[in-house]
């Protein structure tokens, strides 16, 4: 008999590269209005979080600050998104990759009529 220790099934890869299919990735937060899905998780020896994440038309998308001195790095992959740091308002479009501070709280925005897809990367 082979037993699994459930931490095993949870836990970040360790190889160094890996690939991840979005269609696979269960959301840690799902709503009508948007899906979020982490695509590698934060980890001891790599200061960086990625996230999946759909938001529906005309809906927002409200985050917690991610701790201090945290960076995030957003593309747009469809759609068209908001940004609200709460101290600047910027629109980012597909193609387009927008830096800032995300210590504090932030809105994700979708003023369109199509569902906007992006992938955030959270940097400590």
């Amino acid at each position: 008999m082979i037993y699994v220790v459930v931490e095993e099934l949870i836990a970040s890869p360790k190889e160094e590269s890996y690939l991840v299919k979005i269609s696979d990735v269960y959301p840690v937060k799902e709503g009508k209005e948007y899906t979020v899905k982490t695509c590698f998780p934060y980890e001891d020896n790599k200061k960086i979080e990625i996230y999946f994440i759909e938001i529906q038309p005309q809906e927002i998308y409200v985050s917690g600050g991610h701790g201090t001195g945290t960076v995030e790095y957003l593309a747009v992959l469809k759609g068209e998104l908001t940004i609200d740091t709460g101290s600047e308002t910027r629109s980012v479009l597909p193609r387009e990759i927008f830096r800032f501070s995300c210590e504090d709280e932030h809105r994700y925005i979708n003023n369109s009529t199509a569902k906007t897809e992006f992938i955030c990367f959270f940097m400590a």
